[in-house]
C-alpha cells in the first residue's frame, strides 16, 4: 500500500509545494503567516501554482476538515462522475469495466470484456486522477496537499448502490439493440441505456419501426445458414439454436431472457461452436469457458461471479 501512495503522490503536481520562492525571502520556501485556522477568521487559500506556460489543473480541489466528511465525499463522486466516468455502480457494488485474457474450451486465448469491483488502491488511483486533495497544516498555517483520507475511501467504497455513480446496465464490444430501436454503437458510456461500448465499432442506421416480412424472412435465413451443417434431432432444436442467436444480440433490449441448454449423445457434435457462434454475433469473441465442477454448491458460485462481472453470455 505504501508503494502505491508513494505512486500516487508522485503523480500529482505540486503535491510537495507549499509556498513559493519569492524576493522577500530570498527565495527560501518559507511558509508564509496566515490569518488563521479552518473555523476562525478567514480561510487561507489553497497553494497557487506557480507562475509560466503550464496549464490550469482541470482537478477538483476539497479541502478536507473535520466538518466537511458529507461535502467532501459528494464532491468526489462528482469528480469521479464528469465525461468520461471513471468508475460505475453495478448492483451492490463500485466496478470498472476491463478486459481481461480467457481460455475457450480448446485452450485458445480469447478476450470478454468484465466489471471489475475495485478496492481501495483503485478509487485511490481514480480520485488521484480526478480531485487534489488538501489538509490544514497549524504550525505552518497554511494547507497542504495530501492523499484523499482513508475514511473517505473506506466510505466511499461502503455506499455501494448508493453511491452517486452512473449505473451500467450492460457491457457489449459489438452494436446492442435497443426496445425502441436506437443502436448504441460509440465507444464509452452510453447514459441513456446504461451500456457501455468497449470498442469502437461501425456504425450503424437505425432499426426501422416497421419491418416488411420479406426483410424479417431474409435476418432468419441468414441465422439459419449458420447452422445449416449441424445434425438437429428435430425442428425443435433447431428452433432453440437460433433463439441463442437472438437472445444473444437482443439481451439488452429483454427484461427477462431465457436459458439455453445444448447436449448431445456424442462429443465433436458442434456444442462448443454452437455457442460460440452465438457469443461472437453479441460480443465479437468466442465465448470464455468456465469450469463448472461437480459440486452444484461450487457451480452455483461459478455462475453468480459470471453474472456479478455484467457477463452478457454467461
Amino acid at each position: 500500500m505504501a508503494d502505491d501512495n508513494d505512486g500516487i503522490l508522485h503523480a500529482i503536481k505540486n503535491a510537495e509545494i507549499l509556498a513559493f520562492p519569492s524576493a522577500e525571502n530570498g527565495g527560501k520556501r518559507k511558509p508564509p503567516r496566515g490569518p488563521g485556522k479552518p473555523g476562525g477568521g478567514r480561510e487561507p487559500p489553497p497553494p497557487e501554482p506557480p507562475s509560466g506556460s503550464e496549464a490550469p489543473d482541470p482537478r477538483i480541489s476539497i479541502k478536507s476538515t473535520p466538518k466537511t466528511f458529507a461535502a467532501e465525499m459528494t464532491k468526489a463522486f462528482e469528480a469521479l462522475s464528469q465525461e468520461p466516468p471513471l468508475l460505475f455502480t453495478f448492483g451492490p457494488s463500485i466496478v470498472r469495466p476491463e478486459t481481461q485474457r480467457f481460455k475457450d474450451s480448446k485452450g485458445a486465448v480469447t478476450y470478454a470484456h468484465v466489471l471489475r469491483i475495485i478496492s481501495e488502491p483503485n478509487l485511490l488511483s481514480a480520485l488521484a486522477l480526478r480531485t487534489l486533495w488538501y489538509r490544514y497544516d497549524k504550525q505552518g498555517n497554511h494547507w497542504v496537499c495530501m492523499l484523499p483520507p482513508a475514511k473517505i475511501i473506506g466510505s466511499m467504497l461502503s455506499e455501494g448502490r448508493q453511491a452517486t455513480l452512473p449505473v451500467i446496465s450492460f457491457l457489449t464490444s459489438a452494436p446492442a439493440l435497443l426496445a425502441d430501436g436506437r443502436i448504441v454503437n460509440k465507444l464509452g458510456y452510453d447514459c441513456e441505456s446504461g451500456i457501455y461500448q468497449c470498442w469502437e465499432l461501425l456504425e450503424f442506421d437505425p432499426v426501422q419501426d416497421i419491418i416488411s416480412r420479406e426483410e424479417a424472412d431474409s435476418a432468419l435465413s441468414d441465422l439459419s445458414f449458420l447452422i445449416s451443417e449441424f445434425k438437429f434431432k428435430t425442428d425443435v432444436d433447431r428452433a432453440v439454436a437460433l433463439s441463442w442467436f437472438m437472445t444473444s444480440m437482443l439481451r439488452p433490449s429483454l427484461d427477462l431472457a431465457p436459458l439455453h441448454l445444448f447436449t448431445a449423445p456424442t462429443a465433436g457434435s458442434g456444442k462448443t461452436m454452437l455457442v460460440d457462434l452465438g457469443n461472437i454475433i453479441a460480443m465479437g469473441e468466442k465465448a470464455p469457458a468456465i469450469l463448472a465442477g461437480r459440486d452444484p454448491v461450487e457451480i452455483e458460485k461459478v455462475i453468480n461471479g459470471a453474472l456479478l462481472a455484467a457477463a452478457r453470455v454467461a
